[in-house]
């Protein structure tokens, strides 16, 4: 399986098909890419443990415009969602 069909399947699966968690997957590949694999959810979490440490509108928008996308993704960038750190945890999974 390639790694293109690997990320669809873990798409449906884990049905990233909102803003939020397409703005934590975005999010923390752009770490794997920086910090290299295997990444560490400790690592990635605020010191509340609450969020997805640096996970924000604007990370998200760079992100995106580093691909030529200018278009607002979320408002919030899935920071503040209640889910999100499960979807960082379950994406640094699949990753690693």
């Amino acid at each position: 399986m390639t790694i293109q069909e690997q990320l669809l399947e873990y798409k449906r699966k884990s049905k990233i098909h909102t803003k939020g968690p397409l703005s934590v997957v975005l999010f923390v590949t752009r770490k794997a890419k920086q910090n290299g694999l295997p990444l560490r959810c400790a690592d990635l979490k605020a010191e509340s443990a609450g969020q997805v440490a640096g996970l924000s509108k604007a990370a998200v928008q760079s992100i995106l415009a580093d691909h030529g996308i200018v278009k607002v993704l979320a408002a919030e960038g899935g920071r503040t969602s209640r889910g999100s750190i499960k979807n960082m945890e379950d994406y640094v999974a699949f990753l690693t």
